[in-house]
């Protein structure tokens, strides 16, 4: 064989090698090829972090607080590094406690929905209970139907009155279906944000094609407030309220129909309060629901931090920040969009890939914030 073939066969032989090679597991105790990502902005600045990119790698790892809480953990950062500058961690706690060393389970622990993040004083309400209302008008005065569907998923058949419990924050919705005695059917659906700073409004209106419109602010809200508007005959109002006295919108109606009339309030801290009724200003001879309400909203105290979320962030100079070192804003939230399973990590420990979305605000140990809008990251978890 002359030379010039030896070289060409050498040749195809070093470019198969190389191009056949498979990937391996990442070092250390991490999982998966580069499908996973953190970009965001923090503190203004954009921020792109990719494993298989700059010698980064997700880490997954589990361990048990002192509650015996189990802690899941997804860590984003470059390899054989101190302090792990310009890294992303993410912390998220168990739903409960768990037995030392026993087996943790995630299925139920990790499930797409809003989750809270820890507090600087341990813990924060996870778990919300809303007492529900409704009310109806119409010749069916009696024997109604009310089923309720919950945007937790749940359902349930019940009375003019209901308490159900979410148990992640974020915005909540309870749509009520009545049905009749006649067997007609009216709906309406009812939304609540699911914060510690959540507030009710009071509302009332009056009965005629003229109609006033009346809703005031109850306590814990901070003035002053904004009410938007919207009559449900094309016509919406927006201005702001100082609190005290009731606030007043009003509307011409001319259709002889049931209108669905909507307000929305917001406090200065950006908290808001949704209030919605059903009005019939001619008197149509109809079964409507009229109002479904939030009669209360009592947070429940978590302790233990059970579902809690922490985020630490270190920057480019090793500086840590931590959520659970800051008091949230108003637009923090923590969301799971989708959870799958994944490979094993090289401990041999199964793991969870969730897609996050995020806001949040963090502090380091001298008291200085940061703040990452905009969040979205693919994370690995492990667990045993």
């Amino acid at each position: 064989m002359n030379t010039g073939k030896k070289l060409t066969i050498l040749c195809l032989l070093a470019f198969a090698l190389i191009t056949c090679k498979k990937e391996t597991l990442q070092p250390g105790n991490s999982v998966g090829t580069p499908t996973f990502y953190f970009t965001g902005t923090v503190n203004g600045a954009a921020v792109n972090l990719t494993a298989g990119v700059s010698n980064y790698y997700m880490y997954s790892s589990d361990t048990q607080d002192v509650n015996n809480v189990y802690h899941f953990i997804a860590n984003l950062h470059p390899t054989n590094c101190s302090n792990c500058p310009n890294s992303i961690q993410f912390i998220i706690n168990d739903y409960k406690i768990t037995s030392l060393g026993a087996s943790a389970t995630i299925d139920t622990s990790l499930k797409p929905a809003f989750y809270a993040y820890l507090t600087p004083s341990g813990g924060a309400p996870t778990t919300y209970s809303i007492n529900y209302n409704a009310q109806t008008k119409g010749p069916d005065s009696s024997g109604i139907i009310y089923h309720y569907a919950f945007s937790d998923g749940s359902t349930a058949l019940g009375g003019s009155n209901i308490t159900h419990i979410y148990k992640n924050p974020g915005t909540a919705s309870a749509k009520l279906t009545a049905t009749f005695p006649g067997h007609g059917t009216d709906t309406i659906t009812n939304v609540s944000q699911l914060t510690l700073n959540a507030f009710n409004t009071a509302f009332s209106h009056s009965n005629s094609p003229i109609m006033e419109f009346n809703d005031s602010i109850l306590t814990p809200a901070v003035a002053p407030y904004t009410i938007q508007w919207n009559f449900g005959n094309g016509s919406t109002d927006s201005h702001p309220y100082s609190g005290g006295v009731l606030d007043t919108a009003s509307t011409i109606y001319s259709l002889h129909s049931i209108f669905q009339v909507t307000a929305v309030a917001t406090d200065a801290n950006g908290n808001t309060n949704t209030t919605i009724a059903k009005v019939n200003p001619f008197g149509v001879s109809a079964d409507y629901i009229s109002q479904f309400i939030t009669d209360s909203l009592t947070p429940v105290s978590n302790p233990k931090a059970f579902s809690n979320i922490t985020v630490i962030y270190t920057d480019l100079n090793g500086t840590a920040y931590s959520s659970a070192n800051a008091t949230q804003l108003p637009a923090s939230a923590f969301q799971i969009t989708t959870v799958s399973s994944y490979e094993n990590n090289v401990n041999g420990q199964t793991t969870k890939m969730l897609h996050i979305k995020f806001n949040c605000q963090l502090k380091d140990a001298g008291g200085q914030t940061i703040t990452i809008n905009n969040g979205d990251a693919v994370i690995a978890v492990a667990y045993k």
